[in-house]
């Protein structure tokens, strides 16, 4: 059984408490687990991808009161497919790079798994048990 200081549930917010623990502990070893893609539901499915998705509609809106300043342009076709495309392929870069960023650190064990405790202080991430 691999034995941790400290074990992190989820490869969201609760990272920014990870780098900041490295930095002042450098011999501490970690185990971080997530089921899903590395970076969080904001990065994955929330914030980041509604923004991506929100900010053409805003560029849009800009280009309809454009009138307002004498500049006559109008919005003939809008490529929803490329507006998904862009975000996912944007995502996509992020969810790899924080990857590459669990797996490539020393102090920590990426398990792309499920977290199941077992008993106190111990976990199960898929076929591992770690405490």
């Amino acid at each position: 059984m691999k034995e941790y200081d400290l074990i992190v549930i989820g490869t969201g917010s609760g990272m920014n408490y990870v780098n900041s623990m490295i930095s002042t502990n450098p011999k501490i070893k970690i185990a971080v687990i997530d089921k899903d893609e590395p970076g969080g539901i904001c990065l994955t499915r929330g914030c980041i991808p509604s923004k991506l998705l929100l900010y053409p509609a805003e560029v849009v809106r800009e280009i309809e009161r454009a009138g307002k300043f004498g500049i006559d342009v109008q919005v003939k076709n809008i490529d929803f497919n490329f507006v998904m495309e862009r975000m996912r392929t944007l995502i996509s870069k992020n969810i790899k790079m924080v990857g590459i960023g669990l797996s490539g650190n020393p102090n920590i064990d990426y398990y792309h798994d499920v977290a199941e405790f077992v008993a106190p202080y111990t976990m199960k991430a898929g076929n591992e048990t770690i405490t």
